[in-house]
């Protein structure tokens, strides 16, 4: 994977606490909760998808 530039640093901006705070209404129901901050692969090799050529 590395040939594939997946050992490079990434950088992953802070958590938008804006649009988990609808989250926070909803009451616990017993187990613990955790916010996670992930990166989605769908942008990240979105510019290596084929381009469908229209005629």
């Amino acid at each position: 994977m590395r040939a594939f530039g997946e050992s490079l640093v990434a950088y992953r901006p802070p958590i938008d606490t804006r649009s988990v705070s609808q989250m926070k209404a909803v009451p616990p129901n017993g187990f613990p909760e955790k916010a996670l901050n992930f990166l989605t692969p769908h942008q990240k090799w979105g510019s290596t998808q084929p381009i469908a050529k229209t005629c």
